[in-house]
């Protein structure tokens, strides 16, 4: 009994101390690309893939401010092409850049891709989801900072995202 008892404090404990941030707190929102017919609604992204790499990328700053127990990335479609076979990455990027929107492909963030990754999940009704839980408590991340990024497998493709929602816990 004494042992259920400190487990169902362990438990709770843990809920209090882990509460998600209300709102999204993306503090910033870019996106680069090399094509010149790229687009994306107001406060969204795009990311696309051509036959020789990455078209369209993409950044969001997290304004986490302090340590992540757990993290969402939440987006919906809102246009797009090849969508049933586009393969997002997510991964950590450093702090140092400036948002864009549509700006010139060479000076996006470097998607740090090499110290970890997640896949970007295609949901119903242009929903698409990660977690991105080890991106953001890493203590070798380079910043508060995640890339999307084309998978370099996919076929070509072009995706345009609304306003991202990041849900992050403490």
């Amino acid at each position: 009994m004494r042992r259920v008892l400190v487990m169902a404090a362990a438990v709770a404990a843990a809920t209090l101390t882990s509460a998600p941030v209300a709102g999204s707190p993306a503090a910033a929102v870019g996106w680069w690309t090399r094509s010149p017919v790229a687009s994306a609604p107001a406060g969204g992204f795009e990311v696309a893939k051509a036959p020789d790499g990455a078209l369209s990328v993409a950044a969001v700053r997290i304004d986490a401010g302090a340590a992540v127990t757990r993290g969402r990335l939440d987006l919906t479609q809102t246009e797009g092409a090849g969508d049933q076979v586009a393969a997002v990455t997510v991964c950590p990027a450093g702090d140092d850049w400036t948002p864009a929107t549509g700006g010139d492909l060479a000076k996006a963030p470097p998607a740090r891709c090499d110290l970890a990754s997640v896949a970007l999940t295609r949901g119903e009704g242009g929903a698409w989801t990660a977690d991105v839980t080890a991106l953001l408590a890493s203590p070798n991340r380079p910043g508060w900072s995640l890339a999307l990024v084309p998978d370099p497998g996919a076929p070509p493709y072009r995706l345009a995202f609304g306003p991202p929602d990041v849900t992050v816990s403490r």
